[in-house]
Parts: C-alpha cells; structure tokens; sequence
C-alpha cells in the first residue's frame, strides 16, 4: 500500500474511533458528558485537536469560522477547560498509538540496514507550567542557589523512535524523577507486543547502559547498541578496536556469563568512544557500527521538530491532564506527517536520482502546518480525502535544499523558564 493509501487509512481509523460511543465512554471521567450540554466530547476532542498555540479566546473564537460543520458552541474559556479534565490522556495516547500500529500493519516492506530494522530510544526533558499540582505529578528542581524559592517543574518524555521509516512506535511522559531505563523497558514491551523485534537493532545513548538492559537483550534474542560511559568499569576492559568478552554478572545468584561484543570508535575531535553490542556478526565493521550509532542522531532531530515546530511546550493547559492530552496529540501530528514526508521525499528522489542537481526533501515545517489545520477538518467531515492528495502534491512541490556535513558545536542548556502562559502568540 502506498504511502497516500496509508495515510488515509490511519484517517479513516480515526474517525471511525472517535464515532465509537464505546471507545469515547472508555476514556472519560465518570460521570462527564453524560447530560446533554452545550459541549458534546466529540466537540471537545476536535477542539483540542484543533487548537494551535495561540490563546484559548483565539481558539474558540476561530474554530467556528473554521469548522462550521461541528457546530462548536458559543462557550466560555473556563468551561472548554473544565470540559476537557473529563476526557483521559488515554484517549489521544490511543488514536496516538493507532496511527503507528496501522501504518506498520499496512506497509508492504520495511526499510532496512544492511538486513537489520534500526530503532532509537531517548528521552527529552519537558517545562511544565510550575502549577502546584504539576508540582505534585511531576516534580520539582531546583537550580538557583541565589533563589532557593524557585522552582522549576520538569517531566520526563520518551520515545522508541523508527530510525528508517521516520516514526514514533511508542511514547510516555513521566515524572523528571523516572528512570529513563524503566521507561525504555516499556518501549520494548510495547515493540514487542506489535512484533516487530525481529532482525531489530535498538540504538541507545549514554546513560542507558547496565547488566540487567543488556541481558534482557540477550534473553530476548534481538539486539542493541549501547553508547558507553568513559566510567563504565566495563569500557575500561576494552584494549583491542573490536573484541568479544563474556560478561559475568556479580550482583545477582544465578547470572551466568554472556558474550558482549566491545568496539572502540575514534571521533574527528580525537575522543575515544566506546560501545556495547550483542550483535556479533562479523560483517558488520567497528567503522559500519561508528556509522550506526550516529544514525541515532534523528531521534534528536525529532524531539526538536515536537519542541520546537509543534511547540508541544506551549501548553493550553496547565494541568496535568492538558499536559499529557497534548504530549499525545503531538507525537500523532508527527507520525501523520512522517508519511506525507516520506512519499514527497520518494518523489523528489526519483526526479533528481540521475542528475547531478542538489539535493532536496520535503519541507517537513510546510507539511505540520497544513496536516494540523487539515486534520480536524477531515475527522468532522468538512473536508473529502480529495485534499489529501492535494497535500502530497503540496509537499512535494514545496521542498528544501539539504545542505551535508553540517556541524555544529553541542551545548548544554541552560535552565530557565522559557515558555509563559500570559505570553501566548496570536496565531
């Protein structure tokens, strides 16, 4: 199935959901959107599938002009508030979840590396409006010593993040205080109850390593590539570029030894690297597993389209409801826009593959915008399927240059609050 078919599959989905007065009684509060209101909760998810990062009053005052046919009420922004502490995060996890299980049960073929299915696990760190109750939820930090008073709410966001096919398989959003490793353990649970682990390479930055990751791999029977930590008592047993040792557990009765397979990567700054696999097939080089690990680098990329493109950071909400209805809402627009991406990329490869012209892809900002306007539009019945072939064309004509072997110099951010709720933009 191509990639416009796909597409429209996962919309259809959607919309055939969201009609299910089982699925919308499964993810509301008890006792909401029982009576007949003025807000139905077909209204209020749409809206909230709608809304861009500028104020509620913005809002509601604009998606009457733009959808015309939800009949969207005449309301106050402290009531499309309340309305929306009914509806559970649940919801748009799972409309968020049904975009990548469809998309991977409606490909005719993966795309692969040298045989193997590349994934990347990470996680990001989320500003939260500083609410008492996010607070409570999330947690707080604290980083100035000259005001001991301030506070700063952090979560936690992570990801399993299709290197190839440019898609978020899995997502969670937890308190700052959350172990990343026990959040990549749901993402593998998750992989594998979708099945798709087979011939399966997990990519992992520093910080994720430890016996217990590794094993689970290795008792698994897919693989991983774990960045080590220069501290690793581990990667201080490493003398040779490539070499296999077993890897004897000490801490728990009953370990017995595994082969790890160490390799050591020489950065262009002179730095030593090393990293972790159970992948002990020759064929792959420690130069091809340098290549690798740095193909890990898009998952980065992706956190900066969700933070920066989607804004995800500029809630409407300063709940923690709204906070993870969002978080959802979010990775879903993302993973829709992947596949519109990836077949005006196709289509822009195969003009330019035998010329020696620039190379180009999608604008991936271009395509955001029109899926998040469009989107709503389609699930209310607005818009007819007919646009989305409209937006294919778009994407396709609407293209940057990519510009290789850009570099730039990674720096720690500094910490400080950088997004304000009485700030909101006016578009």
């Amino acid at each position: 199935m191509d990639q416009l078919s796909i597409c429209q599959s996962i919309i259809s989905t959607l919309h055939n959901t969201l009609k299910s007065a089982d699925f919308m009684n499964k993810h509301r509060l008890k006792g909401r959107f029982i009576r007949k209101r003025k807000l139905s909760m077909f209204q209020t998810v749409l809206f909230l599938l709608f809304a861009s990062r500028a104020s509620l009053y913005q809002n509601l005052a604009t998606i009457k002009e733009d959808l015309p046919l939800l009949s969207f009420p005449t309301i106050s922004k402290q009531a499309l508030s309340k309305a929306r502490q009914g509806i559970l995060p649940s919801l748009f996890e799972t409309l968020f979840h049904l975009s990548s299980a469809i998309y991977y049960d409606k490909l005719l073929a993966r795309k692969t590396w040298h045989g193997y299915h590349l994934f990347a696990i990470d996680g990001t760190r989320l500003t939260l409006p500083p609410t008492t109750k996010n607070l409570k939820v999330f947690g707080e930090k604290h980083y100035m010593k000259s005001r001991p008073d301030k506070k700063w709410c952090l979560a936690l966001g992570s990801t399993l993040y299709d290197v190839l096919e440019d898609m978020i398989v899995h997502g969670s959003i937890h308190p700052s205080s959350f172990s990343e490793r026990s959040a990549a353990l749901l993402h593998l649970e998750h992989l594998e109850s979708m099945d798709l682990q087979h011939d399966s390479i997990i990519i992992f930055d520093r910080g994720y390593y430890s016996q217990a990751m590794y094993r689970y791999f290795v008792s698994k029977g897919y693989y991983c590539l774990m960045r080590l930590s220069r501290a690793t008592k581990i990667a201080t047993r490493q003398t040779l570029n490539d070499t296999t040792i077993p890897l004897i557990g000490v801490s728990k009765k009953g370990d017995f030894p595994v082969p790890i397979r160490l390799i050591q990567v020489e950065l262009e700054s002179g730095e030593t690297e090393y990293l972790a696999t159970n992948l002990m097939d020759e064929s792959i080089t420690p130069a091809m597993f340098k290549t690798l690990y740095f193909k890990r680098w898009s998952i980065e990329s992706k956190y900066n389209e969700i933070k920066n493109q989607l804004e995800l950071e500029e809630f409407n909400g300063n709940t923690s409801v709204s906070i993870q209805q969002e978080f959802f809402i979010s990775l879903m627009f993302s993973n829709l826009s992947a596949v519109v991406k990836s077949e005006a990329d196709r289509r822009i490869r195969s003009r330019n593959k035998d010329t020696n012209k620039s190379q180009y892809q999608a604008n991936r900002s271009f395509i955001l915008g029109r899926i998040r306007k469009m989107l709503p539009k389609l699930l209310c019945g607005q818009s007819s399927f007919y646009t989305l072939v409209d937006l294919f064309n778009d994407a396709y004509r609407n293209r940057s240059q990519i510009q290789p072997n850009r570099k730039y110099e990674r720096k720690k951010p500094k910490i400080y609050i950088r997004h304000f709720q009485n700030k909101k933009a006016i578009i």
